[in-house]
């Protein structure tokens, strides 16, 4: 499904590409990692089994940059990952994401425009499709402060369950503050959506906000990048009684996450992820607690 997307694409700018060799910059990495998960679950259907498991995380992704002028750029990206558990093996998913972006500087003013296509399987089965388009326009406030804003309308498609198929506008904005320059910054992010789906019930209004601390110390005499982040979640499901509780759902969420990221060379690095996330709802399927715990090996090249 990806490369066919990509394919059109990939007729249409390689012309432009092949022309202009010099301005062109490929970046790729590979990630294995291993982790435990105290609750196995699908959030996208509203599914979790309270039972803990072990998993490995395969990955993959490359960037290609192209650069137009000297204030234009454009992009194309493409990312493959692969869960696998242990025991819950009807649980293992297969994320493909394809990218084109591409960005103009004016002045202090940064405009964007991505597009994304994104495909996820679940035990080898289509579960669902994504399209997405996202204009952005960001700048320097100050020389410590960065302001981004966007817009973005996506299109989920279910394959067994058309119900759950919806259109999503989304506004956010990010406030980042740079307290030592990108060695130590913290961000804040928030978002206000409205999703409506086929089926009514599954139609909500949803609010967030995000706040992450970056600092970058030396560990093992390494620049390593540690990172503290937290997120808050409102979604009301307010135009449709659900039939399951006989009563309108409401979704309250919270996550704590812990990361590190220790270079061990100029292209292998060693991360380390801690989460929790505590999910509560009056629709039982969703008020669920979980612990993840994981280590990734990375290579770039």
């Amino acid at each position: 499904m990806v490369i066919k997307t990509l394919l059109p694409l990939s007729i249409i700018i390689f012309p432009l590409f092949a022309e202009a060799k010099d301005n062109l910059e490929l970046s790729a990495e590979v990630e294995v990692g291993y982790g435990y998960e105290s609750n196995v679950s699908v959030d996208d259907v509203d599914l979790n089994t309270n039972i803990g498991d072990q998993f490995i995380d395969l990955r993959f992704s490359s960037d290609l940059v192209f650069k137009i002028q000297e204030s234009t750029e454009m992009s194309a990206g493409l990312t493959i990952s692969d869960r696998l558990y242990d025991t819950f093996d009807e649980f293992d998913g297969l994320l493909s994401l394809a990218s084109l972006a591409v960005s103009h500087q004016k002045g202090d003013w940064e405009y964007g425009l991505i597009t994304r296509y994104i495909d996820y399987q679940l035990d080898g089965s289509e579960l669902l499709a994504m399209t997405q388009i996202s204009p952005s326009l960001a700048w320097f406030p100050s020389k410590r402060t960065y302001l981004y804003l966007n817009y973005e309308r996506s299109r989920e498609t279910y394959s067994e369950n058309s119900q759950r198929n919806n259109d999503r506008d989304e506004i956010g904005a990010a406030f980042y503050y740079f307290i030592n320059g990108l060695r130590q910054y913290i961000t804040i992010q928030t978002d206000v959506a409205k999703e409506k789906a086929k089926a009514g019930f599954f139609s909500n209004d949803s609010w967030q906000i995000r706040l992450a601390f970056m600092q970058r110390m030396t560990i093992l005499s390494r620049d390593s990048i540690l990172r503290l982040a937290f997120r808050h979640e409102n979604r009301r499901y307010d135009r449709s009684i659900n039939p399951t509780i006989a009563d309108f759902r409401k979704d309250t969420r919270h996550r704590y996450e812990f990361g590190l990221e220790i270079p061990i060379n100029e292209d292998w690095s060693a991360m380390t992820l801690v989460q929790y996330s505590d999910y509560r709802s009056n629709l039982k399927s969703s008020d669920y607690s979980q612990e993840l715990y994981q280590l990734t090996v990375q290579y770039q090249f």
